[in-house]
């Protein structure tokens, strides 16, 4: 209050009542929250976030080998129904497009309940496009989606938070991310026919090369980045770089390229993709097809959490997965009790030793699922005989991949040096007799070759080059920009 000083001269003064400052900053702090709850359900008026909606989307000189095998038939009839049913249930929340755009759509419009949208630039442009206008008649045409959405309001009421949320964070997680039943249907994709494109070596470049060039024949792959837009519906599309969404973009210059280009956008960022990996450098094209597969399923998982947040039966429905993964089984049986102890291991692809006289992949692989023996310095401790005993170990494929990668180790430690051996390979591989068990089916047709050609005998430098078979059965031979059509007996002859 103001107050005036006593006698003519005296001076003015300020004085402030502190019951009327309290007063006033309690009214204040009520019509800010006034004004917060009509803000919420202003908005909620025009979003609602529609969870099932996410699930609906999917349900030479010297030679080092990479082959690469494309199973004749996807995992076997049980997981195949178990897939197709568990893809079912994911989808059973419908999967509308949205209505400004026609993209996924992932919220719904409160009032009406019927239309979808794929973000708040969408809803907005419908809104003002002449929805406002139709939004209560629709909504009064519709009681059963008015008792439905009544109930959604009483849940959001019930759970302490409102029904909106303008930018959706992350995708609501299910027990299926991507459906088995839709993996089958992009292995059995038809509508991929264009020829290999060359690529520009960017300075030591091939390592990278070698391994797009098979990215972009592996059917399911290219199939699913071909036929959806992955880098529109992507979490990471307005603040982060996504391996993913580069190849996405990557396939579809190929596809439609009949000129060589440089897969720059990729290779500025190897950084990103592997903490080890420069730009410029000669680097190794396993470590780098090892990076990108990790790259491609941490972006199938980012956007429901991360790793940390999907629990590990969950990561293996991921598309990456379905395509790539498989199962070893460790087994350790004690020669005095009987026991047997079992061991699970996830595999995105096998990397085997040559030993001895091998000189087949066959060979190969017969080494690397051979029984070893525990025994010396090295004894087992049994849990049954509560003691270090003699034992047999044996390592087998538990769960084939659907596409199968096998790198053979050229190099062996203490020795300076690649080890040049002819090792032949097959174009049809049976990897039955290294299953851990299997009925039959687990047969696989050759469709890439990378090949690395030393120089002086040495393992860490020399240049990569490739053999992939295209979509119609063909085979050529990459060398960076290079495209030659060669034969069968050709591409066999590079063992």
């Amino acid at each position: 209050m103001l107050g005036g000083g006593g006698g003519g001269g005296g001076a003015t003064g300020l004085g402030l009542d502190l019951s009327a400052v309290i007063q006033a900053a309690v009214v204040g702090l009520v019509l800010f929250s006034a004004a917060v709850v009509a803000v919420r359900r202003a908005a909620s008026r025009y979003f609602v976030v529609d969870a099932a909606g996410f699930a609906a989307s999917y349900d030479d000189r010297h030679h080092h080998h990479h082959p690469a095998y494309n199973s004749m038939q996807p995992r076997g009839e049980q997981q195949q129904q178990q897939g197709a049913a568990q893809g079912a249930q994911a989808a059973s929340g419908g999967g509308e497009p949205c209505a400004a755009c026609g993209y996924f759509a992932t919220k719904k419009c409160s009032g009406c309940k019927r239309v979808r949208y794929c973000s708040q630039g969408c809803q907005s442009k419908h809104w003002q496009s002449g929805h406002k206008f139709k939004c209560k008649q629709m909504k009064k045409s519709s009681p059963a989606d008015k008792l439905s959405s009544g109930g959604e309001e009483d849940r959001n009421k019930s759970s302490g938070f409102g029904p909106i949320s303008l930018v959706p964070a992350r995708r609501k997680l299910n027990k299926v991310i991507f459906p088995y039943d839709e993996f089958l249907k992009l292995c059995n994709w038809r509508d991929l026919d264009y020829l290999p494109c060359g690529l520009l070596n960017c300075g030591n470049s091939c390592f990278a090369n070698v391994v797009l060039q098979c990215l972009s024949c592996t059917r399911p792959l290219a199939a699913y980045l071909l036929g959806t837009d992955h880098s529109r519906e992507c979490y990471k599309r307005h603040e982060d770089w996504c391996f993913l969404c580069e190849l996405q973009c990557h396939i579809q210059r190929a596809s439609e390229s009949i000129h060589p280009f440089a897969p720059k956008n990729i290779l500025s960022h190897l950084p990103n993709i592997g903490g080890n990996l420069g730009f410029g450098r000669q680097e190794d094209a396993h470590e780098f097809m090892r990076f990108a597969i990790d790259k491609m399923q941490s972006a199938c998982l980012d956007e429901f959490g991360g790793e940390k947040a999907v629990d590990p039966s969950t990561q293996e429905t991921t598309l990456i997965q379905h395509i790539f993964g498989g199962r070893l089984q460790s087994q350790v049986q004690c020669t005095t009790c009987g026991m047997v102890s079992n061991r699970y291991e996830n595999m995105m692809d096998l990397t085997v030793e040559i030993h001895g006289d091998a000189d087949s992949l066959e060979e190969c692989l017969d080494q690397f699922t051979a029984v070893e023996w525990l025994d010396g310095d090295n004894k087992y401790k049994c849990d049954g005989c509560s003691d270090y005993v003699k034992a047999q170990k044996r390592l087998t494929v538990y769960q084939a991949p659907n596409i199968l990668t096998i790198t053979l180790k050229r190099f062996q430690s203490g020795r300076f040096g690649k080890l040049n051996k002819r090792v032949t390979f097959p174009m049809k591989l049976d990897l039955t007799p290294y299953m851990s068990s299997t009925d039959g089916s687990d047969q696989y047709d050759l469709y890439a070759v990378v090949v690395h050609l030393d120089m002086l005998n040495a393992s860490f430098f020399g240049h990569y080059i490739c053999y992939i078979k295209n979509y119609r059965g063909r085979w050529y031979k990459i060398d960076d920009c290079k495209v030659m059509a060669v034969d069968e007996e050709e591409e066999n002859s590079s063992s």
